[in-house]
């Protein structure tokens, strides 16, 4: 019994590497198929399946589709990860529904998950696209008070946001603290920054 079990965990880590070679090459169609080839041998998809596939069906801008398989996690009681939530995030901000990422958000604390760097830099880009200033500001403030690094994406995407709604002197106060953390904006924001001096 032992080995019948040890060679299923193999064959659906082989399938899952197999997943996300095929995400990687935008081949989603493959990626689906190898995907409900772990039903069709018996076998229930991990995290690191729906992960994949919830990246993938995002990347094609398909987030109807990964939202399903959200959906379907749940209804399988599938284990939904850190990483997961991030993802989901992230779909949200490809159709700027920011309501629903910050429910994802709310939930992954919820669930016990701290934000971290990626959970912040996440929040932002949907802050990006959909134009939330003030909430971006929120997020980004709260950052050092909660011990969380700031990277060179995290200066770019809130000098951004500041971009996308005007607010100039917010946008060189960002980029003065990039600045003072060893970071240079990016080339696009460099251009926007001189452009307001």
């Amino acid at each position: 019994m032992s080995l019948a079990i040890k060679h299923t965990h193999k064959d659906l880590e082989t399938i899952n590497t197999q997943i996300a070679s095929a995400i990687i090459d935008e081949e989603i169609n493959k990626a689906n198929q190898l995907f409900e080839s772990i039903f069709s041998q018996g076998m229930t998809p991990n995290t690191y399946s729906y992960r994949c596939m919830i990246r993938g069906f995002t990347k094609i801008n398909q987030a109807s589709k990964a939202m399903a398989l959200y959906k379907d996690m749940i209804n399988r009681k599938v284990n939904i990860d850190q990483k997961t939530y991030h993802c989901l995030i992230t779909t949200c901000a490809s159709v700027k529904n920011y309501k629903q990422a910050k429910s994802f958000y709310k939930q992954m604390q919820s669930a016990g998950f701290q934000p971290n760097t990626v959970s912040y830099n996440c929040m932002l880009n949907v802050c990006a696209k959909t134009r939330k200033f003030s909430e971006a500001s929120l997020l980004f403030n709260d950052m050092p008070i909660k011990k969380v690094k700031r990277e060179p994406i995290t200066y770019d995407t809130m000098i951004h946001v500041c971009r996308m709604t005007d607010h100039q002197q917010e946008a060189l106060r960002i980029q003065k603290l990039m600045e003072e953390d060893g970071f240079q904006p990016n080339d696009s924001n460099q251009l926007y920054l001189k452009s307001i001096i």
